[in-house]
């Protein structure tokens, strides 16, 4: 076989030999050094019956879990003690989930591009940080 026609023959190989594969999702990375994949749900735009819940906090927000209530209020925690508490909002035709504290504007909080998926919620906030809520009770390992 000609040395041009394999150069072109391989690559094309790999790329259809790579379409044929199941999908796997990066997860994480375990303290071990082990690299884990596993599948999971793709996540979708929240609705507001998906965030009133009990969650701790996985990635970015300063307190450790929230809860979210349905008559519209919010407590916060950290170490286990009361850190924060006011109403919450939701706004559904953007996707949007306004937390106004009772302590003024410093604890208050606009969450947006909210998606759930595998009972985590993943969230923008006004300043483009990303948060990782996981609903509690949850086994999330």
């Amino acid at each position: 076989m000609n040395k041009g026609v394999k150069k072109f023959i391989i690559p094309v190989a790999l790329v259809l030999l790579g379409f044929g594969c199941a999908p796997e999702v990066y997860d994480r990375v375990p303290d071990q050094g082990e690299v884990v994949f596993e599948d999971i749900t793709a996540p979708t735009a929240a609705h507001r019956e998906d965030v009133i819940a009990a969650w701790i906090v996985a990635q970015g927000s300063d307190f450790e879990s929230i809860i979210l209530d349905g008559g519209g209020e919010y407590f916060t925690y950290l170490h286990e003690r009361p850190y924060d508490a006011g109403t919450w909002e939701w706004f559904d035709e953007v996707g949007q989930l306004t937390l106004t504290s009772t302590a003024g504007e410093t604890f208050s909080h606009t969450f947006k591009h909210i998606e759930a998926a595998d009972n985590t919620l993943y969230l923008e906030d006004e300043n483009g940080k990303d948060h990782v809520w996981w609903l509690i009770d949850v086994d999330h390992e």
